[in-house]
This record gives C-alpha cells, structure tokens and sequence, in this order.
C-alpha cells in the first residue's frame, strides 16, 4: 500500500475526525524524450548558470527569492516554506456544507482518499453518510505539499474523497476568450433538425464504463518507437570528449632551455674596467 501524503484531521463544529490522505490517482509509465542535438545526436544539458559570474551553480547555493518590486527581492529559505506549511497544516476545516449539484465541473482537479484512523471510524462514517443523505458536500482549505489548495469532501463508495479544487479567479469565462456568443444566437435550429440530431444521441447513448477508456495515442507511439528500433533506427549519442589535462611543466626543462637561450644570444663585449 502506498504512502499517506498528509497524517491530520477532518474538522466541523466541534468535531474532529483524525485521517490519512493518499492519493487517488496513478500516473502511468509515460514516453519520456531526451532533448538531441540533430547534427550529431549529442545530449543536450542544461545548467544553473550565474548571470554574473558565468559559472555554474549547486543545487545547495540555490534560494528562491519573490520579487516584490522591480530588482528588489525577499528571500525564502525551505525553512520558510516549511514553517508555513506546519502552521496550515493541522486540520481540514471544513467551513461550510453546499449542494454538490452547485458546483460546476471545471472547478475540481485532482482527486485524493481519506482514510480515518480507528478513533475516528464513527465520525467518518457518519459524516460521510450525512453527506450522502443530504447530497451536499464540505468545502475547506488545506495545504498539501507546500501550497494551500481550496478542497471538497465527497462521499465516494464506502469512502470520503477530497477533490482538490480550483480557486475563481483560476476559472476562464467565456467571455474571456474569442467565443462567437452573437453568431451562435442569431443561429436557427429547425425542430425537424432538433428532432433527428436526438434520434442520433439516444441511438448512440450507452452506460458510462470508465474502465473502456484508455490512452491510446500513448499505445501508439510506444508502438512506433519499438518498430523504428527493430527496424535498426537506433543509435548511441557520442560520449562527450574528457578535458584534457595540462601537460605539467618539468621546472628541469624549463631551466635547461632558458639556459640554452641565453648561450645562443649573442655576447656583448665586457667593459674594460679602469684600474
């Protein structure tokens, strides 16, 4: 079984109901692509460079800074980030309940499970059932990870999902974009058109089977890949050639030629001294 992401609480009014939260998603295995230089199939690297000095720069000298005016900075260490994190990160409080029928679709984007310790079995269930009973559900905030995300509860099976949702002010509106709202207005639909286009949707209706879907370009390409490497389409990027290191200077060597120089030079004639 996998990790629990977060360990803390579900809380309303005076309840608290201790969980774990997992994920409920499962990525999987994805066609990953290395970045070559196509006149010779050379990898591609990328680096942290100072702008400054030119010169690359570790992992562990990197902080994130927040530019709160132009070329002016405030600097924020993990700790921060961390400190923050613990200080939000107690419970989901859930502060209040709505219908979940009121909630349009484009406001949830990723689903996680709560699972409640055995202390809090009778709490979970019944907040669960509750929900399910009244058809509504808890919103609230919480942080996972190192970023407050607004959340819904939901029942799911014998389950309360969280749904992590997104904020207003992250949803796009029609009116946002270029939408042809007055074209498609002054557009008319005949009943008898109306009438056949409903014929086609009835004859085409079918149960929902989540489980029938798949990604198939992925399968594809995967496909395609292991075709081209039968077919022999395969080749090994050139090994990067090693810095060669500076021939050491023998300090003998050095002596001798300087030496040698010095007989070859001609010789001035010596001053005659004056007794």
């Amino acid at each position: 079984m996998s990790r629990p992401i977060w360990k803390g609480s579900i809380a309303f009014g005076l309840v608290n109901i201790p969980v774990k939260l997992y994920s409920g998603e499962e990525r999987k295995s994805e066609v990953h692509f290395n970045l070559l230089d196509k006149r010779d199939q050379a990898h591609i690297k990328f680096k942290r460079v100072n702008e400054v000095t030119g010169k690359e720069v570790p992992w562990d000298h990197i902080v994130k800074g927040y530019e709160i005016d132009k070329d002016e900075y405030v600097l924020l260490s993990d700790k921060d980030f961390e400190a923050l994190a613990i200080e939000n990160n107690k419970a989901v409080e859930i502060s209040e309940f709505v219908p979940e029928a009121e909630i349009a679709p484009q406001y949830f984007e990723k689903p996680y499970f709560l699972v409640p310790d055995k202390s809090g079995l009778k709490g979970y269930a019944l907040l669960r059932d509750t929900l399910r009973e009244l058809k509504h559900v808890g919103i609230a905030k919480m942080v996972i990870r190192s970023g407050q995300s607004l959340v819904c509860l939901r029942p799911y099976e014998e389950t309360l999902q969280l749904l992590v949702m997104r904020y207003h002010e992250e949803i796009r509106e029609p009116s946002q974009i270029d939408f042809p709202s007055g074209e498609l207005k002054k557009t008319k639909i005949t009943e008898k058109e109306l009438e056949i286009a409903s014929q086609l949707v009835e004859a085409m209706a079918s149960k929902w089977k989540p489980e029938s879907y798949h990604d198939d370009y992925h399968d594809s390409l995967k496909a395609y890949v292991e075709k081209k490497h039968k077919e022999g389409e395969n080749f090994k990027p050139p090994e990067p050639e090693e810095e060669k290191p500076a021939r050491s200077v023998d300090l003998m060597e050095l002596l001798q030629k300087s030496l040698s120089g010095r007989r070859l030079a001609p010789t001035a004639h010596p001053k005659k001294v004056r007794r």
